[in-house]
Parts: structure tokens; C-alpha cells; sequence
């Protein structure tokens, strides 16, 4: 495909300003988001970008997968708040996030947000909504949440 004389000419203006045009891929980054993918997909894009330690990406990708109604997408946004990765650390908006995916069925969140009840982290010390949420999360299968429930019994 040929250049039109109006791509050309800002080409040339760009290098004589020492710019470079940008890429192909940086030029389709800003719509990448934009286009329809599954909650599950944005997900493991997220997930592509958590492992580069791109936390600003994860996060966007992350959010993308909540608003289709991914669960996993929901308590990752929770686990980047919690850690401060990619955003400042906010154990409210982390508590928030984990509640959203643990009533989603969730067991990784509803495992954390048991935690979150145990340790007083972004909402009150409360060791019976601890309790609640790590009996949700070990009914779903989640080792942590039962070794948790051994170590703390009634």
C-alpha cells in the first residue's frame, strides 16, 4: 500500500523534527482496549502483562475483564491494590474489589478478603466475616483457606 502525500509530508516534518512516526503497534495500542474480548481474554492479557511486571497494563487489561463480569478479573484488581502494584496501595478499594469477586464465587478472593476481615485491612477487625469468607473459599476447594480454618478454630 503507497503512502497518501499528507502521511508522506507528516513523516517527513516528524524526522526533521527528530520524531519518529510511531510504530504499528504503538499506533493500535490506544484501540486494542477498545475492541470486544472476553472477560476470560482480557484476563490472561492481563495476566501477559502482570508477568512483565507491566502493572499499569495488567490493571487496565484487568478491568476490562471485570466489566464483562470476570470474577478473576475482579479479584485482580483487588490483589493490584493490595500490593500497591500499578496504583497506590488502597486496602479499601482492595477490600471492595475482593468482596465483588468473592460474591461472583471466587475462591482466591473470597480467600483474601477472609484475610483482609482477619487482619483488619480496609475494614474493621471482624474474625466471624473472616470465618464466613475462608469457609466459602475451602468449600470451593482452596487449601490456604482450610489450613487458615485448622489454625483458628471456633
Amino acid at each position: 500500500m503507497r503512502m497518501s502525500a499528507a502521511a508522506a509530508l507528516a513523516a517527513i516534518l516528524l524526522a526533521a523534527l527528530g520524531v519518529g512516526a510511531p510504530s504499528v503497534a504503538q499506533s493500535r495500542a490506544p484501540t486494542q482496549l477498545a475492541q470486544a474480548v472476553s472477560g476470560e481474554e482480557a484476563n490472561r492479557r492481563g495476566d501477559a502483562a502482570y508477568d512483565r511486571k507491566d502493572y499499569a497494563e495488567a490493571m487496565r487489561w484487568y478491568r476490562v475483564a471485570a466489566q464483562e463480569g470476570y470474577a478473576l478479573g475482579e479479584a485482580n484488581i483487588g490483589f493490584l491494590y493490595a500490593k500497591g502494584f500499578g496504583v497506590k496501595q488502597d486496602f479499601k478499594e482492595s477490600v471492595r474489589w475482593y468482596l465483588m469477586a468473592a460474591e461472583h464465587g471466587q475462591v482466591e478472593a473470597q480467600h483474601n478478603l477472609g484475610l483482609k476481615y482477619a487482619n483488619g485491612q480496609g475494614v474493621a477487625q471482624d474474625m466471624a466475616q473472616a470465618r464466613y469468607w475462608m469457609e466459602k473459599s475451602a468449600a470451593g476447594g482452596d487449601a490456604a483457606a482450610k489450613q487458615w480454618l485448622a489454625d483458628h478454630p471456633k
